[in-house]
């Protein structure tokens, strides 16, 4: 079954990218942890909750 891309979808892109610079950052200690409020902030201006919202559908339809 072949996914159909939408909006959603391009904020995960992004959003998956913002995760990565963020955690990977942070883990190798470039960054202090107090920046994670900073990438929570930026993920909800970037569409985080419906990234979020999608990605529940999917897992209830999935998973039913």
């Amino acid at each position: 079954c072949e996914r159909q891309m939408s909006e959603p979808i391009v904020f995960d892109i992004e959003n998956r990218t913002l995760y990565v610079e963020y955690a990977s950052k942070i883990i190798a200690g470039e960054w202090p942890i107090e920046k994670f409020d900073e990438f929570v902030e930026k993920w909800y201006a970037q569409g985080g909750t419906e990234v979020t919202k999608a990605a529940r559908e999917w897992y209830a339809v999935k998973n039913g």
